[in-house]
């Protein structure tokens, strides 16, 4: 008869271990195994952007460039969007580099904060928490935007080649051709940044072709900058119940206003089918927007970039 007390326990344990893959051995990602360690250096450029806060703190102080029409907020606000206004100069780039890119974030940062001084709503915040949103918002107002003005020029020919993307002040780039110069940001080859990095985008194509379906009416499109922003400022600050109430509030005033704009303008009290296609591409710019966050987290563990910002909170979510 067996026993209990028979059993030998404790006698052969078993082991486990994770299988000896060579990111597992040199605790390294796949994406960077194959740099050279040795030619990495700890050395950071320091990029000081004080004067882009401060040319936009002045901007939201100044107020309105013009005059601001409209009977409502929403139509107001599209004052302060001028997609197409007088003629259009376009330069082809075939490199971008340090140069061209800060100057994006200039010409988006600035573009936001001018746009925000058409709203009424917005002029009534504290200076701070403008500035704080307009910080906030600038990069997914510039994305649309980007999007927006691109699909504009395709629809009018201007160019008909789908790699073609407008960014920034008017520069044309083609996302097959051109060459982004990483050396400023990073000691890795280009080719494993540009994950990091995503300027080469499946989201520029996809966007693009929603947008010369759909053909947005400028208060549309004034709507869809207003929704996207006001919803990623919200869901940037969960836990700040003041920025929670007022993008929330924003929201619904311009939502309100569509209606009207639909039902008195348009004469279109039926517009639940327009409305899915733009939160559709907004919807597609957030999902973009989030597959940015853990690529940054990886270039932060494994110190893929070699810049250190004054103000690194200006960049989040931006692949920078």
């Amino acid at each position: 008869m067996l026993f209990f007390e028979d059993f030998q326990f404790n006698r052969d344990i078993l082991k486990r271990s994770l299988p000896r893959t060579v990111e597992n051995f040199i605790g390294r990602s796949k994406f960077v195994i194959f740099c050279d360690r040795s030619q990495k250096s700890n050395k950071k450029t320091f990029i000081n952007v004080r004067h882009l806060i401060d040319n936009a703190a002045e901007t939201l102080l100044n107020g309105p460039e013009s005059p601001v029409y409209g009977r409502n907020q929403l139509q107001k606000l599209a004052n302060g969007f001028g997609i197409l206004n007088g003629e259009i100069t376009i330069k082809m780039i075939e490199t971008m580099s340090k140069e061209e890119t800060a100057d994006c974030w200039e010409y988006y940062i600035a573009s936001t904060a001018k746009w925000l001084t058409y709203f009424d709503e917005f002029q009534k915040l504290p200076h701070c928490l403008q500035i704080k949103l307009t910080l906030s918002i600038w990069h997914v107002w510039g994305r649309l935007e980007k999007h927006a003005f691109t699909a504009v020029l395709r629809k009018q020919k201007l160019f008909t080649d789908k790699h073609l993307v407008v960014v920034g002040r008017n520069a044309l780039i083609n996302l097959k051709a051109f060459k982004y110069d990483h050396s400023w940001l990073s000691n890795y080859p280009p080719e494993q940044v540009e994950f990091f990095t995503g300027v080469k985008s499946l989201e520029l194509y996809e966007v693009v072709d929603h947008l010369m379906s759909l053909e947005p009416t400028h208060i549309e499109l004034t709507f869809m900058l207003a929704q996207l922003s006001f919803h990623y400022a919200a869901s940037r600050f969960p836990e700040e119940n003041e920025i929670l109430k007022v993008t929330e509030r924003f929201q619904q005033i311009l939502s309100n206003d569509l209606h009207d704009y639909y039902v008195n303008d348009m004469n279109t009290p039926r517009y639940s089918v327009r409305m899915a296609q733009m939160m559709k591409i907004n919807n597609l710019i957030q999902k973009y927007v989030r597959e940015i966050r853990p690529r940054a987290e990886l270039a932060r563990t494994f110190e893929i970039f070699s810049i250190e910002f004054s103000h690194p909170e200006i960049f989040h979510d931006t692949g920078f």
